[in-house]
């Protein structure tokens, strides 16, 4: 993503049930939520802001990204889907640790993987 993200971040929590990508995108990009939640592409949907919406809202914000399949839990940094049996969640990936904006908690990557019973799917970098 382009350009760098900074070496820190600070975090941002979910305002609504389905926001997590909003919250991960404001923490990621150091953006406020306000700002972030304006850009959405159209109104959230039950489920959320979809992959592409998440790559649009990245550009206006002056980002390119992409959404790769291979990736490194360790290495890599950006905002990663999980899945759920039965539904996603977005989390921030930051060099092998998840910052989860639901409960606004840090997790080592896999300890998360394991503990919330979700596989890792695509991460936005």
């Amino acid at each position: 993503m382009t350009p760098a993200f900074f070496p820190s971040i600070l975090p941002v929590c979910q305002q609504q049930f389905n926001d997590c990508a909003i919250a991960s995108i404001a923490t990621l990009t150091s953006t406020p939520y306000h700002d972030v939640a304006h850009l959405k592409a159209a109104a959230l949907s039950p489920d959320g802001l979809f992959q592409h919406q998440i790559v649009e809202i990245l550009k206006r914000l002056g980002y390119r990204s992409t959404n790769r399949r291979r990736f490194d839990l360790h290495e890599d940094v950006g905002i990663l889907t999980t899945v759920y049996p039965k539904s996603q969640h977005v989390v921030v990936l930051w060099n092998g640790i998840i910052y989860d904006p639901d409960d606004g908690l840090m997790w080592e990557a896999d300890v998360f993987l394991t503990a919330e019973k979700v596989r890792a799917s695509v991460l936005t970098v």
